[in-house]
């Protein structure tokens, strides 16, 4: 995958690879899969701790038979988890709530319960092999050190 992205010089990351990393991690959680695209979206957002997630971030394409969801693009993990976020698609900004929201907004992307728990484990058992996903797109060892919160377990899934 190409990724249209401009680093700045003020960056304390290499945030090309990072998104990479975080577009293979989506795949891997089967967020490209047609037709079970939108609801994982803000499900994976939540796990990585994405906070580039706006209206711009979201898209469609015209396809045989009408309208269908995009790939995901401009996915970024960060690693401050202390930061105060909103997700575009609408599911909670306090950490502490946010899987009970992913579970409670499920139902208006079609998903029922089954299929909601389902997807957020399929997200959190790719998001797992974040380091080895994030070795392979060549990130050094310091910035591994410096995403760990973004990826760390801060969930239960009970």
């Amino acid at each position: 995958m190409l990724i249209a992205k401009l680093s700045s010089l003020r960056d304390e990351w290499d945030v090309i690879a990072w998104e990479k990393t975080a577009l293979d991690l989506a795949e891997r959680a089967c967020i490209t899969v047609p037709g079970r695209r939108t609801y994982p979206v803000p499900v994976c957002d939540v796990v990585i701790h994405n906070t580039d997630d706006h209206l711009r971030n979201h898209g469609f394409l015209r396809a045989d038979g009408g309208w269908a969801p995009s790939p995901v693009f401009d996915i970024n993990p960060n690693p401050d988890i202390g930061v105060r976020r909103e997700l575009a698609i609408g599911v909670g900004i306090d950490p502490a709530d946010e899987i009970l929201a992913l579970r409670e907004v499920a139902p208006s992307f079609g998903v029922d319960r089954l299929v909601a728990e389902e997807i957020l484990n399929e997200v959190f058992d790719a998001t797992r092999s974040w380091r080895e996903c994030a070795g392979i797109n060549g990130l050094p060892a310091r910035e591994l050190r410096l995403m760990e919160d973004a990826f760390a377990p801060r969930f239960s899934l009970r």
